[in-house]
């Protein structure tokens, strides 16, 4: 089988989405599939990237969140590109593929993270109950929330995000601590992800402080960018030492940077899980997470990561501490994630079941 897939994805932006889209792409060339990307919004180094693997890329440029501009250029971009199926990314890359496309056109299928919410959710279910033959969620409970929104269960399908597994560049944990200006016997603690409000980093960089007064160690690094940036690293200044914190913005070999981690948090209130925690248990990297619903799905407290309460900052650096002041305990810890990573998020399965899925839209 060889079909020409176009994806539609909201912003091409290094994260969630956007990574989730590129193992699939990578998995689909590797098929003798033909791919292209439209995408609302980019960031020019990420669309680089796909670029670089032969994909073509077009960015309709949206300003707003309801652009009629964009969805004019999307239409016109849709109707001019050749395929043989049209495979959203998210609540808001369907929004406008349902806008634009009518229901006599090409095959649909949609990928949703999270069941949508706010004014806009009635006129979705409504219509991708229509047009969409197929939507894909990545797990039980995203299925059971959409399911309760009304959206039509016997057109959904559940395929678990993919991870992919650490690279290698040859950089050493040496040349990383040089790199950072961490003295060898550093420990790492990392963030990673977009930086905006709603990851709590501001509660991580206050724990980090608490954790560098018991552990002298300890070096914080923050892989991601975004609107909160600025803010952000002033906040550093006032409220640790700002030598022992690195920005690194957007990092696109950061899956090679992340063996050299030795602890990775994600303190936010997720409703949607971020895929780089998946990418971290399974390059045996230990996990401290907020405990959430989406963060209990994957993680077992105290077998293959470390829970503490949403915004308990005492919390998150007592469970940090225990797994820097017990290498053995560490070790069991990111052996356990390791291995369910691995096993339950491959880039293959998915690609696989992704393709039953095209076949099936394409017979109705």
């Amino acid at each position: 089988m060889s079909l020409h897939i176009l994806h539609l994805i909201a912003e091409l932006n290094g994260y969630g989405e956007t990574r989730q889209l590129r193992l699939l792409v990578e998995q689909q060339l590797a098929a003798g599939f033909q791919a292209s990307v439209v995408a609302l919004s980019a960031d020019v180094e990420v669309r680089a990237t796909f670029e670089a693997m032969g994909v073509e890329c077009c960015v309709v440029e949206r300003r707003w969140t309801c652009d009629p501009i964009a969805a004019f250029r999307l239409s016109r971009e849709l109707q001019s590109t050749p395929c043989d199926l049209i495979h959203t990314w998210g609540e808001a890359a369907l929004n406008y593929a349902l806008a634009v496309q009518s229901k006599a056109a090409r095959p649909l299928v949609s990928t949703l993270f999270e069941a949508p919410r706010g004014t806009m959710a009635r006129w979705l279910r409504k219509q991708s109950n229509r047009q969409a033959n197929r939507t894909v969620v990545p797990t039980l409970r995203v299925q059971r929330d959409c399911q309760a929104q009304g959206f039509a269960i016997e057109t959904m399908s559940v395929i678990p995000l993919s991870v992919a597994g650490p690279g290698t560049n040859g950089v050493t944990r040496p040349q990383f601590l040089a790199e950072l200006g961490a003295p060898t016997e550093a420990r790492l603690i990392a963030f990673a992800g977009p930086l905006v409000r709603s990851k709590r980093i501001d509660d991580a960089i206050w724990c980090f402080e608490l954790v560098r007064t018991l552990d002298e160690r300890a070096r914080m690094v923050i892989f991601g960018d975004g609107p909160d940036r600025v803010r952000l690293e002033r906040y550093t200044r006032l409220v640790t030492e700002a030598e022992a914190v690195n920005f690194m913005g957007y990092r696109a070999d950061m899956l090679e940077l992340l063996p050299h981690i030795d602890v990775l948090w994600q303190p936010g209130e997720e409703t949607t899980l971020a895929g780089v925690m998946l990418e971290a248990m399974a390059a045996g990297v230990p996990v401290v997470a907020s405990d959430v619903p989406v963060h209990r799905e994957v993680i077992e407290e105290g077998r293959s990561g470390h829970l503490f309460p949403v915004a308990s900052r005492a919390g998150c650096a007592r469970q940090t501490q225990r797994l820097l002041d017990d290498d053995a305990h560490a070790a069991k810890i990111a052996t356990a994630a390791s291995i369910w990573a691995t096993e339950s998020f491959s880039p293959p399965a998915a690609a696989e079941a992704y393709a039953a899925i095209y076949l099936r839209a394409r017979s109705h």
